[in-house]
């Protein structure tokens, strides 16, 4: 919008110069200006106050009528942003001291232009998405009831007493080397797996069909265990989430040597550097503390 002449204004204060509303966004627009301040304003203050109206919504656009807008406005080189904020029909947002007229129209401060300015109002709407439904995702339901029910398996891992119907494809991506146990033992019908618990072996299955980690409680007490045969069955990315899951929760006095010793013989990297800053901090207390005590006894 441009308002010619505005140093020679006449309107006084609490005073609207009427300005033409636009279309914007298919909605009907409006500027609501107060050339010597809004009643809210001193009126020896002299404030410019500028709002901008949602003068007439298109209801095809907008049924509802409610509309979240971002918006800035600006008078000549002076600029205002405003965050989201909900608009309906004959509402306005703004700013009621926006700037002093006496800064708008100083003629150094480059606002005006042969007396005239420029009034700008830059309006985003947020539009509501429609929510489009699509099915729920099955993939990991229906490659664990593949898993559970066994249903066109063409090997089977014995493991304390406990059979596990699996199929060598999956396998074959997912954990080499237990496909390798059933390439070698194609004769057999069943693969026997020794030492290996069959609460741990479940775990790994699950995770090799669909990625599936155990819960967190289960977790404490067979991670050691899990990783192992992570390891041991060539499960890579299983590893180092459980590699990853014993650093974060922490070594222990009571588990961190049996942990530094398996981060060393799987090389767990990671786990080993853990585990060594552990020891040195151990160590550094215990000497620190030593050194009190002898110092203590020494001089008392």
């Amino acid at each position: 919008w441009e308002v010619r002449n505005f140093a020679t204004l006449d309107q006084k204060h609490e005073e609207q110069l009427e300005i033409p509303p636009m279309q914007c966004h298919g909605h009907l627009w409006s500027l609501n200006l107060y050339p010597r301040g809004h009643k809210k304003t001193k009126e020896d203050e002299e404030w410019v106050s500028i709002f901008l109206r949602l003068q007439q919504v298109n209801k095809m656009m907008c049924p509802t009528g409610k509309m979240k807008v971002r918006y800035k406005l600006s008078a000549g080189r002076k600029a205002n942003h405003h965050g989201p904020s909900f608009l309906f029909e004959g509402t306005s947002k703004g700013k009621t001291k926006f700037i002093l007229r006496d800064e708008l129209i100083e003629p150094t401060n480059n606002h005006l232009n042969d007396g005239n300015i420029i009034f700008k109002a830059t309006i985003q709407l947020h539009l509501d998405r429609p929510k489009f439904w699509s099915p729920k995702n099955r993939l990991v339901n229906d490659i664990l009831q593949l898993l559970e029910s066994g249903e066109r398996s063409d090997m089977t891992f014995l493991v304390n007493g406990q059979k596990y119907h699996v199929h060598s494809p999956i396998l074959a991506i997912r954990a080499p080397v237990l496909a390798d146990l059933v390439e070698n033992n194609t004769k057999a019908k069943e693969v026997e797996v020794d030492d290996v618990d069959k609460a741990v072996f479940q775990a790994l299955l699950r995770y090799v069909y669909a990625e599936e980690m155990p819960p967190h409680k289960e977790m404490k007490i067979i991670a050691q265990d899990l990783l192992k045969a992570a390891d041991r069955f060539g499960c890579t990315s299983l590893k180092l989430l459980i590699e990853a899951e014993l650093v974060r929760s922490g070594i222990k006095a009571s588990n961190a040597a049996n942990i530094l010793l398996d981060a060393d013989a799987r090389n767990c990297a990671l786990l080993k550097e853990k585990g060594f800053f552990f020891f040195f901090f151990f160590v550094v207390f215990f000497f620190f503390f030593f050194f009190f005590l002898c110092f203590f006894f020494f001089f008392f």
